[in-house]
């Protein structure tokens, strides 16, 4: 029995000790990574407002909701959006989906779409977030904003933030 023991607590050894290796090398890797990216500038636009959905099937753009860039060098974007959704629950499925737009061109990935199949509540509300990475970005001016679309009425959108952030890797 003795033995047993000893055997075990060597092999515990063995693996705290390599867990410890593991964990020191993630470490020196995630640091080494943050100081390769060399951000150029940053963006924000929000809004406060409540916005009613009034349109089906149509591909909207969130209001007063515009980031305006002039890039002089090819660079990567990372752009991010969030909102909270309010979605009216009637028969069937109820929700809203979001998109990135540059230049007025709907981005068909990604997406992110919020609601419910017949949920139980009269109204359902929905953190939104969807996020992007765009990999050399040509130099010139670009608009981005955000779409959104739905197939039902009664929704609303608001507390609505775009950040983007260009850097170089």
């Amino acid at each position: 029995m003795g033995k047993g023991t000893a055997v075990l607590g060597v092999l515990a050894l063995l693996i705290g000790a390599s867990g410890l290796a593991f964990g020191l090398f993630a470490w020196s890797g995630a640091n080494n990574a943050n100081n390769q990216i060399n951000l150029e500038n940053a963006w924000y636009s929000n809004g406060n407002m409540v916005i009613g959905i009034t349109e089906i099937s149509t591909y909207k753009t969130v209001p007063n909701l515009l980031i305006a860039i002039n890039l002089p060098t090819n660079v990567s974007l990372y752009i991010s959006f969030t909102c909270r959704a309010t979605i009216l629950i009637n028969s069937g499925w109820a929700s809203v989906a979001f998109y990135f737009a540059i230049d007025g061109t709907r981005l068909f990935h990604p997406f992110t779409m919020v609601g419910s199949y017949q949920g139980g509540a009269s109204y359902e509300a929905y953190s939104v977030s969807l996020q992007h990475c765009i990999e050399n970005l040509t130099p010139g001016a670009h608009n981005i904003t955000v779409l959104y679309i739905t197939e039902s009425l009664g929704h609303s959108i608001s507390e609505f933030r775009l950040f983007a952030a260009s850097f170089i890797s």
